[in-house]
C-alpha cells in the first residue's frame, strides 16, 4: 500500500528523534563516561593556538602517560606552572635535558609561529591527547561545574525515557498498522465473496425459469 503524507511525516519525525537520541548518548558517552572509565580528563580548547586541528570549542580528552614514552609530534596537556590548575594543550616539537640531566620538552601550538617560552618539565604533564570532539567543549563550558554532575544524570535519564517512549510508540504503530491491514484484508475477502455469490444466484434463477417453461409446455405424441 502506498504511504500517505502523514505516514511519511511520522517516519521522518521518528528518524530525526532517533538521531537526536543517538547523538545525545554519543556526546554523553565520549564527553563524560569514556574519560571516567579510561582514567582520562576532558578539557575544552579556549584559544586558537591549535587550529586548524583543534579549534576553540573542541573537547579534548587527555590520558595520563609515562613521560618516557612521549615523542616528538605528540599532543600533550601540561600545567603552565607545576601544581597550578591552569593547563595548555600543545604539540611536542623538541626534547632535551636540563643541566642536571633531567628530561624536558619543547612545545608549540600548531597555529603559533614560535615555540612556547619555557620548556615543560615531566611533572607538569597531565596527559597525552587520547581523542578530541569538535564543538562538544562549548557545551561543557556552558554548564557550570557545580551542576555538571547533576546534568549528566538528568540528561542520561531523559535520553533513557525518550528511547523507551520511542520503542513503545513504534510497537503501538506496528500494532495499529497490523489491525488496519487485517480489517482491509477482511473487507476485501467479504467483497470477493459477495461478488462470487452474485453470478451463481442469477444462474439459479435462470435454471428455475427454464424448468417452469419445460413443465408448462404440453406434451404431444405422434
Amino acid at each position: 500500500m502506498p504511504r500517505t503524507f502523514k505516514q511519511f511525516m511520522t517516519a521522518g519525525a521518528h528518524g530525526v528523534a532517533w538521531l537526536v537520541v543517538i547523538f545525545g548518548i554519543a556526546a554523553l558517552a565520549f564527553g563524560v563516561v569514556v574519560p571516567r572509565i579510561g582514567g582520562a580528563t576532558p578539557y575544552t580548547v579556549l584559544t586558537g593556538s591549535m587550529k586548524p586541528h583543534y579549534p576553540p570549542g573542541t573537547l579534548i580528552v587527555s590520558k595520563p602517560i609515562d613521560t618516557g614514552d612521549l615523542k616528538i609530534g605528540d599532543v600533550v596537556t601540561y600545567q603552565l606552572e607545576s601544581g597550578k590548575p591552569e593547563v595548555v594543550t600543545h604539540r611536542i616539537v623538541g626534547m632535551g635535558f636540563t643541566v642536571a640531566g633531567d628530561p624536558q620538552f619543547i612545545t608549540q601550538g600548531d597555529n603559533n609561529s614560535i615555540a612556547d617560552a619555557k620548556p615543560v618539565q615531566p611533572q607538569q604533564i597531565r596527559g597525552k591527547l587520547w581523542y578530541a570532539i569538535p564543538l562538544l567543549g562549548r557545551v561543557s563550558v556552558a554548564i557550570h561545574s557545580n551542576t555538571r554532575e547533576l546534568m549528566v544524570y538528568v540528561i542520561a535519564g531523559a535520553l533513557a525515557l525518550f528511547a523507551a517512549w520511542q520503542i513503545f510508540a513504534s510497537g503501538h504503530d506496528k500494532k495499529e498498522k497490523a489491525r488496519v491491514e487485517r480489517e482491509a484484508a477482511e473487507a476485501a475477502q467479504a467483497a470477493e465473496a459477495a461478488a462470487a455469490s452474485q453470478p451463481r444466484g442469477r444462474h439459479s434463477l435462470m435454471e428455475s425459469a427454464v424448468s417452469v417453461v419445460r413443465h408448462s409446455t404440453p406434451e404431444y405424441s405422434i
